[in-house]
């Protein structure tokens, strides 16, 4: 992905009884996407060219330093 702008995030689920605590959100992001086959560089999928919207699902978990407490922990596609 290249040049991502987030458009619209979303608090979707907060699991305040789960150790450690979760967020899921959703998100919605204009970027340049492709998939390439790093040996050939041949393109998979996508556009090297056009700007796309596309929604994405992240889950973050109350665990990280306190510079950054809500780590990462899962993505997905809705």
């Amino acid at each position: 992905m290249r040049g991502p702008r987030l458009l619209r995030l979303t608090i979707a689920a907060l699991h305040t009884d789960a150790y450690p605590p979760r967020m899921e959100v959703e998100v919605r992001i204009r970027g340049v996407r492709y998939v390439e086959d790093r040996d050939t560089l041949a393109l998979l999928s996508g556009s090297k060219d056009s700007e796309t919207d596309f929604n994405e699902r992240w889950t973050f978990a109350l665990d990280g330093p306190p510079s950054a407490p809500w780590q990462l922990v899962g993505s997905a596609s809705p």
